[in-house]
Parts: structure tokens; C-alpha cells; sequence
């Protein structure tokens, strides 16, 4: 499904090598993950490219003008679910925005390249979907939403969240080939999967043995020793508004706080509810999920932390 060599960038902001996919019918280039990327610098990286973007926020993108599955700014095609507009506030994810707009404008041309910066579930099915790799078919949508919002046990989410630790397209496409066709995954493949899976049991186990509570806000939360994916979180507390995970912020430069509060919407959530726009404490991240550790962490524990986010609701 892909094969992969390394491009010099020209852009001193971009990485120098950054990698390119051969999938389906053209290129596919992962960048470096970084919270910023303009659609200048991608330009000066790859000049003369018409440039389709995946899965990330490019800056600005929602000043420009609206199309099928996103927006085109600066002649930059950005299909992505990270825009900060009412719109993109839902369950939705990159991969739904591909599939619509493949089905309605056609896949990206052979001459324009695709661009991602990470390779979980969603950069992945978005990009193989954009590049004709994949068909736009529905299960691959119901897959990103299950990776990126509700945590709930899904095979094609769970090989592909798995095997984002490995930043590599290629091997996300062929083990996504070995799953759809029955047969077996490679040898880390399958190690990967049954780490995400062994995960999701500890959260299971963390919600059966009373971890969580739920205060009277509808907000759970909990403080842990040991990180978990606050991803696989909202499925098994479907009553929860909003999730608050509070740890120890590990010792370093960036540390300014104690704790470390991961932040996740969750399945009740009130309709429109945008995490960003609530005013939260050492906050960073987008609508549904962020955490303190941009900014250092924060000093505020998890039960606390879950009462103020309780109260901004109320409010809401």
C-alpha cells in the first residue's frame, strides 16, 4: 500500500528530512509534529507543490474559504477536524472530512501532495483515504471517531493507535492491508495492539474497582500513579460530561506546577461544549481534549480542577 523514502525540505522550520509515502496514486509527506505550521512555511518547503493538508490545524486555515471537507487558505487545501469554528466542535474527525469530500470532489490528484505530522488513526485513514489507498468507506469513519473521541474498542482504531508510535505510514498501511484481509499482523504490530488492549482493561478495571468519581457537576475524575490513555476513558462512563485525569508532572525545565491534568470531553457532554473556550486553568489543547503539561502543569489538583470545570459548565 506504501513505500517510503526521505525529501529534503527547504524551510529551516521544517524538518530537513522530513519523510515521504508513496500511497495509492501520489506522495504523502510527514512533517515534523509541532503545534504551529503555516501554510508559507509549507509552501517554502515544497515549492511548486499544490499542497493538501491532514490532520493537523494549519494556521489560520478557517480565514480562508470553506470547501467540501475544510477550507483552502493561502492555496493551501486543509481537511482537517482541529479548526477552531462552531462546525468542527463535534463528534467528527479528519477521516469523516476526507470521506465526504472523496466522495463528493474525488480523491487528491496525482500532482498534489498530501501532508501530515503524525501518523495516529486518523492522519493515517484521512491520508490513505485523500490518496485513493483506501476506498471512503464508512467504517473507517466510525474508526477515527472511536480513536479520537468516545475510546471504544474498535480493530481498525485500535491497530492504527497502536502503531503511531512508530511514525511510520508504511507500516500503518500494511498492517491495516494484513487486518482487512484476515491474516496475521506483523510481530511488533501485534505487540503494539496488545499493549493498547492490555490499556483498556486497566481502565476498565480502574472504573469497575470505584476510581473515578463523579461530582455533582457530571464531571469524573481521578488521580493516578501510572499514566493511562484518558482516550479509551469515555466509553466505559458514558454519563460523564467531562474526565479529569490528574498525575505527577514530571521534574524538568517546562515544569511549573505540580500536577499534570489531562482533560477530555466526554460522552454526555452538553452540545457545543468547546474545553478551549472555558477558561481553564494552565489549560492548552483543543474543544474536546488538552491538558496543564503545555503550560507546565498547574498547581491545582484533580478533585479541584474537576469542581472549577464543574462550575464553568453550570454556567454554560
Amino acid at each position: 500500500m506504501a513505500n517510503k523514502i526521505e525529501t529534503e525540505a527547504q524551510n529551516k522550520n521544517l524538518p530537513k528530512k522530513p519523510t515521504e509515502f508513496l500511497v495509492g496514486n501520489g506522495a504523502v509527506e510527514l512533517v515534523e509534529e509541532k503545534s504551529k505550521i503555516t501554510a508559507a512555511e509549507l509552501k517554502e518547503a515544497f515549492p511548486g507543490k499544490k499542497i493538501v493538508t491532514a490532520d493537523f490545524y494549519l494556521q489560520s486555515a478557517e480565514k480562508g474559504e470553506a470547501v467540501e471537507g475544510g477550507f483552502n487558505y493561502e492555496d493551501v487545501l486543509s481537511i482537517d477536524h482541529h479548526a477552531p469554528v462552531p462546525e468542527m466542535s463535534r463528534f467528527v474527525s479528519s477521516t469523516n472530512l476526507a470521506i465526504a469530500r472523496v466522495k463528493k470532489i474525488g480523491p487528491a490528484g496525482a500532482e498534489e501532495l498530501v501532508v501530515i505530522n503524525h501518523t495516529d488513526c486518523d492522519s493515517a485513514l484521512s491520508a490513505l483515504i485523500l490518496r485513493d489507498a483506501i476506498a471512503p468507506e464508512e467504517k473507517y469513519g466510525k474508526a477515527a471517531i472511536a480513536a479520537d473521541h468516545t475510546g471504544e474498542a474498535d480493530a481498525i482504531a485500535d491497530l492504527l493507535q497502536s502503531l503511531q508510535v512508530k511514525r511510520d505510514l508504511d507500516v500503518s498501511a500494511r498492517n491495516l492491508e494484513l487486518l482487512l484481509a484476515g491474516k496475521e499482523l506483523e510481530p511488533e504490530a501485534l505487540e503494539l495492539l496488545k499493549k493498547r488492549k492490555a490499556d483498556r482493561e486497566k481502565v476498565k478495571k480502574m472504573i469497575e474497582d470505584g476510581r473515578f468519581t463523579v461530582n455533582e457537576y457530571g464531571v469524573a475524575y481521578v488521580t493516578i500513579d501510572k499514566k493511562v490513555d484518558a482516550g479509551l476513558v469515555p466509553a466505559f462512563l458514558p454519563e460523564a460530561k467531562v474526565i479529569v485525569i490528574g498525575s505527577k508532572m514530571p521534574d524538568g525545565p517546562e515544569k511549573k506546577g505540580e500536577w499534570e491534568i489531562k482533560v477530555r470531553l466526554g460522552m454526555a457532554a452538553p452540545p457545543g461544549t468547546s474545553l478551549n473556550n472555558l477558561g481553564l486553568p494552565d489549560f492548552g489543547g483543543r474543544w474536546n481534549a488538552g491538558s496543564t503539561k503545555r503550560n507546565g502543569g498547574t498547581n491545582i489538583g484533580a478533585e479541584e480542577y474537576a469542581k472549577i470545570l464543574g462550575e464553568k459548565l453550570n454556567k454554560l
